[in-house]
């Protein structure tokens, strides 16, 4: 109980202290200009904003919902950033809760709250934070058998920062390890389905993203492979000349 009440005194020191952050005049970082304007280059079918294809789409797709809502973008953006912080202490202390101790996840979740540069971060509108959430759930999940679950946060996990899709590739591998490598090719039943809930979940966001970069840029490179996964430069809502 004291460990919980120490994490919750925490996080209420840690948005009581992000508050001034958040009303305070600011400028914005390039890239939080960027993920703002890819949202509303969303919603608005390329008539506003920008767009870059090199980004991920997760966090334009939620920051781009107040613009097209009519609320102030920045600091909604902002307060949605400083959520994923929170929810990102949280999901360290679960975590760390399930995988050794209450004490142990507490000092865990203490000391990245007040880490300076996630304290810094934890409302900038940018990627790192809300894919470090979303990964970690992915873990959870996992660590818990939600193989499901953990696949679909994977995905989201994904969709937010590219390079975070290792994190579905090492429980996968892991699972084969397990379930078949280690057991001389003769999984059972229930551990290829273990298998099948993983990369469907998986599959749930990032299928319909590959589809999307298939539409917008087959008609400006070579082949199927490269127009889901590598894309071109090229703005899709400008045709080709």
């Amino acid at each position: 109980k004291r460990a919980d009440n120490a994490l919750i005194a925490a996080i209420g020191l840690f948005i009581a202290s992000q508050i001034p952050l958040l009303l305070k005049y600011h400028s914005l970082l390039w890239d939080e200009a960027v993920y703002l304007g890819i949202g509303k280059a969303i919603y608005s079918a390329g008539q506003l904003g920008l767009w870059e294809p090199i980004r991920p789409l997760g966090l334009p797709v939620l920051t781009g919902v107040f613009w097209k809502l009519g609320l102030n973008q920045i600091l909604f953006s902002e307060i949605l950033a400083l959520a994923f912080a929170i929810g990102t202490v949280i999901m360290v202390y679960l975590t760390g809760k399930s995988a050794f101790d209450r004490q142990t996840a507490t000092i865990a979740a203490l000391a990245l709250a007040f880490t300076p540069i996630f304290f810094e971060q934890s409302s900038r509108i940018l990627t790192e934070i809300p894919s470090t959430l979303l990964a970690l759930l992915a873990v959870y999940f996992f660590i818990k058998n939600r193989y499901a679950l953990s696949g679909l946060f994977a995905g989201f996990a994904f969709m937010f920062k590219f390079p975070l899709g290792l994190v579905f590739f090492g429980i996968f591998i892991f699972l084969i390890f397990n379930n078949f490598i280690f057991n001389d090719f003769k999984a059972s039943k229930p551990a290829k389905a273990e298998l099948v809930k993983l990369a469907a979940a998986f599959a749930i966001p990032v299928l319909p993203f590959i589809i999307l970069n298939y539409f917008l840029y087959s008609p400006q490179v070579s082949g199927l492979l490269e127009a889901a996964f590598t894309r071109c430069r090229q703005d899709p809502w400008v045709p080709e000349n």
